[in-house]
Protein backbone atom coordinates (compact mmCIF):
# COMPACT_ATOMS: atom_id res chain seq x y z
CA UNK A 1 0.00 0.00 0.00
CA UNK A 2 1.37 3.45 -0.92
CA UNK A 3 0.38 6.98 0.11
CA UNK A 4 1.11 10.09 -1.96
CA UNK A 5 1.89 13.59 -0.70
CA UNK A 6 3.48 16.83 -1.96
CA UNK A 7 6.04 18.78 0.08
CA UNK A 8 6.54 22.56 0.32
CA UNK A 9 8.77 22.56 -2.79
CA UNK A 10 5.95 20.98 -4.80
CA UNK A 11 7.81 17.66 -5.13
CA UNK A 12 5.62 14.60 -5.15
CA UNK A 13 6.53 11.73 -2.80
CA UNK A 14 5.19 8.32 -1.94
CA UNK A 15 5.31 6.50 1.40
CA UNK A 16 5.20 2.70 1.22
CA UNK A 17 3.76 0.57 4.01
CA UNK A 18 5.88 -2.42 5.02
CA UNK A 19 5.46 -5.36 7.39
CA UNK A 20 7.13 -6.48 10.57
CA UNK A 21 8.90 -9.87 10.78
CA UNK A 22 6.96 -12.97 11.71
CA UNK A 23 6.93 -14.08 15.30
CA UNK A 24 9.64 -16.70 15.97
CA UNK A 25 7.23 -19.06 17.74
CA UNK A 26 4.70 -18.85 14.90
CA UNK A 27 7.26 -20.00 12.36
CA UNK A 28 8.67 -22.64 14.70
CA UNK A 29 5.17 -24.13 15.19
CA UNK A 30 4.61 -24.04 11.44
CA UNK A 31 7.87 -25.74 10.53
CA UNK A 32 7.64 -28.39 13.24
CA UNK A 33 4.30 -29.73 12.01
CA UNK A 34 4.53 -33.01 10.17
CA UNK A 35 3.96 -32.53 6.45
CA UNK A 36 2.80 -35.09 3.91
CA UNK A 37 4.50 -34.83 0.54
CA UNK A 38 2.33 -35.78 -2.43
CA UNK A 39 2.41 -35.31 -6.17
CA UNK A 40 -0.15 -32.51 -5.91
CA UNK A 41 1.52 -29.55 -7.60
CA UNK A 42 0.49 -26.83 -5.18
CA UNK A 43 3.83 -25.85 -3.72
CA UNK A 44 2.49 -23.10 -1.50
CA UNK A 45 -0.68 -24.43 0.15
CA UNK A 46 0.97 -25.93 3.25
CA UNK A 47 2.41 -22.68 4.50
CA UNK A 48 -0.17 -20.04 5.36
CA UNK A 49 0.84 -17.73 8.17
CA UNK A 50 -1.10 -14.67 9.26
CA UNK A 51 1.08 -11.72 10.16
CA UNK A 52 0.28 -8.29 11.53
CA UNK A 53 0.66 -5.05 9.61
CA UNK A 54 3.00 -2.41 10.94
CA UNK A 55 3.52 1.02 9.41
CA UNK A 56 7.07 1.37 8.16
CA UNK A 57 7.27 4.43 5.92
CA UNK A 58 9.93 4.65 3.26
CA UNK A 59 9.87 7.93 1.36
CA UNK A 60 11.00 8.28 -2.24
CA UNK A 61 10.10 10.34 -5.28
CA UNK A 62 7.29 9.25 -7.56
CA UNK A 63 9.58 8.40 -10.47
CA UNK A 64 11.44 5.89 -8.29
CA UNK A 65 8.36 3.75 -7.66
CA UNK A 66 6.33 1.39 -9.80
CA UNK A 67 2.67 1.59 -8.83
CA UNK A 68 1.12 -1.82 -8.28
CA UNK A 69 -2.46 -2.15 -9.49
CA UNK A 70 -2.78 -5.56 -7.90
CA UNK A 71 -1.72 -9.14 -8.45
CA UNK A 72 -2.63 -12.03 -10.68
CA UNK A 73 -2.25 -15.77 -10.36
CA UNK A 74 -0.06 -17.29 -13.08
CA UNK A 75 0.29 -20.93 -14.07
CA UNK A 76 3.55 -21.39 -15.95
CA UNK A 77 4.48 -24.43 -18.03
CA UNK A 78 8.03 -25.76 -18.21
CA UNK A 79 8.30 -24.70 -21.88
CA UNK A 80 7.23 -21.15 -21.03
CA UNK A 81 9.86 -21.04 -18.31
CA UNK A 82 12.62 -22.29 -20.63
CA UNK A 83 11.97 -19.46 -23.10
CA UNK A 84 12.91 -16.87 -20.49
CA UNK A 85 16.49 -15.60 -20.24
CA UNK A 86 18.48 -17.22 -17.42
CA UNK A 87 19.89 -14.58 -15.08
CA UNK A 88 22.56 -14.93 -12.42
CA UNK A 89 22.06 -13.05 -9.17
CA UNK A 90 24.85 -11.18 -7.41
CA UNK A 91 24.86 -11.24 -3.60
CA UNK A 92 26.29 -8.69 -1.21
CA UNK A 93 28.36 -9.86 1.73
CA UNK A 94 31.46 -11.92 2.32
CA UNK A 95 32.13 -15.40 0.98
CA UNK A 96 31.63 -17.70 3.96
CA UNK A 97 32.15 -20.96 2.06
CA UNK A 98 33.30 -21.79 -1.45
CA UNK A 99 32.94 -25.26 -2.95
CA UNK A 100 33.07 -26.52 -6.52
CA UNK A 101 29.28 -26.80 -6.62
CA UNK A 102 28.26 -23.66 -4.73
CA UNK A 103 29.31 -20.47 -2.95
CA UNK A 104 27.76 -19.31 0.33
CA UNK A 105 27.67 -15.60 1.12
CA UNK A 106 26.96 -14.15 4.57
CA UNK A 107 25.37 -10.74 5.11
CA UNK A 108 24.05 -9.64 8.54
CA UNK A 109 23.45 -13.21 9.66
CA UNK A 110 21.66 -14.24 6.45
CA UNK A 111 23.29 -16.92 4.29
CA UNK A 112 22.83 -16.94 0.51
CA UNK A 113 23.68 -20.18 -1.32
CA UNK A 114 24.49 -19.67 -5.00
CA UNK A 115 24.81 -22.87 -7.03
CA UNK A 116 27.24 -23.17 -9.95
CA UNK A 117 24.71 -25.10 -12.00
CA UNK A 118 23.77 -22.96 -14.99
CA UNK A 119 20.08 -23.71 -14.52
CA UNK A 120 17.03 -22.59 -12.56
CA UNK A 121 15.29 -24.56 -9.82
CA UNK A 122 13.06 -26.20 -12.44
CA UNK A 123 16.04 -28.10 -13.89
CA UNK A 124 18.07 -28.59 -10.72
CA UNK A 125 18.25 -32.23 -9.58
CA UNK A 126 21.39 -32.53 -7.44
CA UNK A 127 19.82 -33.29 -4.07
CA UNK A 128 23.12 -34.31 -2.47
CA UNK A 129 24.67 -30.92 -3.22
CA UNK A 130 21.70 -29.17 -1.58
CA UNK A 131 22.10 -31.39 1.49
CA UNK A 132 25.82 -30.59 1.58
CA UNK A 133 25.07 -26.85 1.62
CA UNK A 134 22.31 -27.35 4.18
CA UNK A 135 24.70 -29.25 6.45
CA UNK A 136 27.23 -26.42 6.32
CA UNK A 137 24.50 -23.91 7.23
CA UNK A 138 23.20 -26.14 10.03
CA UNK A 139 26.68 -26.32 11.56
CA UNK A 140 27.13 -22.56 11.25
CA UNK A 141 23.85 -21.85 13.07
CA UNK A 142 24.86 -24.32 15.78
CA UNK A 143 28.15 -22.46 16.19
CA UNK A 144 26.07 -19.35 16.77
CA UNK A 145 24.11 -21.10 19.52
CA UNK A 146 21.01 -21.80 17.41
CA UNK A 147 19.38 -25.17 16.92
CA UNK A 148 18.02 -26.71 13.75
CA UNK A 149 14.48 -25.50 14.41
CA UNK A 150 15.50 -21.84 14.71
CA UNK A 151 16.44 -21.22 11.09
CA UNK A 152 14.74 -21.81 7.77
CA UNK A 153 16.07 -22.24 4.21
CA UNK A 154 13.93 -21.19 1.28
CA UNK A 155 13.73 -19.33 -2.02
CA UNK A 156 10.93 -17.43 -3.72
CA UNK A 157 9.65 -17.72 -7.27
CA UNK A 158 7.88 -14.82 -8.93
CA UNK A 159 8.32 -15.79 -12.58
CA UNK A 160 11.98 -14.85 -13.12
CA UNK A 161 14.27 -17.57 -14.49
CA UNK A 162 17.22 -17.27 -12.13
CA UNK A 163 20.20 -19.56 -11.61
CA UNK A 164 19.26 -21.73 -8.63
CA UNK A 165 19.90 -20.24 -5.20
CA UNK A 166 18.35 -20.18 -1.77
CA UNK A 167 18.83 -18.32 1.48
CA UNK A 168 18.86 -19.33 5.14
CA UNK A 169 17.68 -16.99 7.90
CA UNK A 170 16.88 -17.06 11.59
CA UNK A 171 13.11 -17.52 11.81
CA UNK A 172 12.74 -14.20 13.63
CA UNK A 173 13.87 -12.50 10.42
CA UNK A 174 11.77 -14.57 8.03
CA UNK A 175 9.31 -12.46 6.08
CA UNK A 176 8.60 -12.22 2.37
CA UNK A 177 6.08 -10.55 0.09
CA UNK A 178 6.33 -13.53 -2.28
CA UNK A 179 5.40 -17.14 -1.59
CA UNK A 180 8.40 -19.11 -0.27
CA UNK A 181 9.44 -22.54 -1.52
CA UNK A 182 11.04 -24.27 1.45
CA UNK A 183 14.23 -26.16 0.63
CA UNK A 184 13.21 -29.20 2.71
CA UNK A 185 10.05 -29.52 0.60
CA UNK A 186 12.01 -28.89 -2.59
CA UNK A 187 14.33 -31.79 -1.74
CA UNK A 188 11.46 -34.13 -0.79
CA UNK A 189 9.68 -33.44 -4.08
CA UNK A 190 12.86 -34.15 -6.09
CA UNK A 191 13.40 -37.39 -4.17
CA UNK A 192 9.89 -38.48 -5.13
CA UNK A 193 10.23 -37.38 -8.76
CA UNK A 194 13.40 -35.75 -10.13
CA UNK A 195 11.27 -34.06 -12.84
CA UNK A 196 8.67 -32.75 -10.37
CA UNK A 197 9.33 -29.09 -11.19
CA UNK A 198 8.94 -29.69 -14.90
CA UNK A 199 5.22 -29.81 -14.17
CA UNK A 200 3.23 -26.59 -14.26
CA UNK A 201 4.22 -24.19 -11.47
CA UNK A 202 2.04 -21.49 -9.95
CA UNK A 203 3.18 -18.06 -8.84
CA UNK A 204 1.83 -14.60 -8.05
CA UNK A 205 2.71 -11.73 -10.39
CA UNK A 206 2.45 -7.99 -9.70
CA UNK A 207 0.45 -5.89 -12.15
CA UNK A 208 1.94 -2.41 -12.59
CA UNK A 209 0.60 0.76 -14.16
Amino acid sequence: MKYWFIDKDNKEYVAAVGYKPLDRNEVYDLMSKEQTVTYVNDIYSKYTVEYNNQFDLKVCTKDQVKISKGHRFVTESYDQHQKKKLTELEFDGEKACEEEEFIIYENDGIYYVKFNCGCSFRDFKDVQTIKKAQKWIENKFKENGQGNSEHVSYFCYGGEREQFWFKAVDVSGFYENAFPIFVDDFVKNLEIDCDFYKNDVNYIEDIYE
